[in-house]
């Protein structure tokens, strides 16, 4: 499952890079080694269409939308997947949400009923509002009390300080606790159009397989709406600037060092990829591997990687 998201997320960066609004698209592959079919349901948008003050909130819609339908609780939306030995999740990019699942291709056709279902016709109840802002306010408390996490967030603060990259996935707290049922109505309406819709698949299953599901979804989300753009950041730091968080009772320190990178659309993004590859991808033959652990025995793990964009975003 991890390599499948890994090339969907690929797939999905090069087709947002084209423009800001199309009519719902599909990709299919075939692939019959396992009973199995992968499915991702991806809508261009993410984080930096959250609006300013109301941080989190397409996040907070997705996790929302897997809550409840109309007709469905979130408890029968599990039992069902579990008695079609299926799975569904959702992810929250910078530039995309994803609902990612998977499924016994013989269940296939109650699967993307499910699915249909889930994308169409979300209950959003203001109970299921409240209890899941409590679990992602501890959530987010919990991901500030780890330091690397702590870094990452903070480095994407100050380095795109007032760029839609600054925003973070999951929202801040004082954002998360204003949010009401009205905010995620009106995310879900601008977000989850056919519009917007890119719909991934492979496995032991046919393209026709999907037809009726695309339809209907294209039948009943057919708004179309235009999404905030996202300016090429031009306000990279002119010089070295340096951000210490002090925490003395600690014994390891963590340090993130990044500047500008690249758009995926880059030509020399390839290129890119395979020297970062060799300098800090993350393998024990990688060269900040090499010098920093094996030889010097500095620290557990070192590498570098670029974090993927429409626009360029950071390496």
């Amino acid at each position: 499952m991890n390599t499948q998201k890994k090339r969907f997320a690929i797939i999905l960066f090069s087709l947002l890079a084209s423009s800001i609004s199309h009519a719902a698209e599909f990709y299919f592959e075939k692939d019959a080694a396992l009973p199995l079919v992968y499915v991702t349901g991806a809508f261009r948008g993410g984080a930096t269409q959250d609006p300013d003050g109301k941080s989190g909130v397409t996040d907070i819609m997705g996790k929302l939308m897997l809550r409840g339908t109309k007709n469905k609780s979130k408890q029968q939306i599990d039992l069902a997947l579990d008695d079609m030995g299926g799975s569904l999740e959702f992810e929250t990019r910078s530039e995309f949400i994803a609902f990612r699942g998977m499924v016994l291709s013989e269940n296939l056709p109650a699967f993307l009923s499910l699915l249909d279902e889930v994308l169409t016709s979300p209950s959003f109840r203001a109970q299921d509002l409240e209890k899941l802002k409590k679990e992602q306010g501890s959530q987010l408390l919990d991901e500030l009390a780890s330091d690397r996490n702590l870094v990452r967030l903070r480095f994407d603060e100050d380095f795109f300080k007032g760029h839609p990259y600054s925003k973070p996935a999951y929202g801040k707290l004082k954002d998360l606790q204003t949010l009401t049922v009205a905010d995620v109505q009106k995310q879900y309406a601008r977000l989850i159009t056919q519009s917007q819709m890119v719909m991934l698949a492979s496995g032991d299953t046919s393209k026709d397989a999907f037809s009726s599901f695309l339809d209907d979804v294209k039948a009943k989300r057919n708004n179309v709406s235009r999404l905030f753009p996202i300016p090429d950041f031009n306000n990279e730091p002119k010089k070295l600037r340096v951000v210490i968080f002090d925490k003395p009772d600690r014994t390891q320190t963590q340090i993130l060092i990044g500047q500008k990178g690249v758009a995926i659309t880059d030509p020399e993004i390839d290129a890119l990829e395979l020297a970062n590859h060799a300098f800090g991808g993350g393998t024990f033959h990688a060269r900040l591997m090499v010098e920093l652990r094996v030889k010097r025995g500095w620290t557990y793990g070192a590498g570098s990687a670029f974090r993927a964009g429409s626009n360029p975003h950071s390496w």
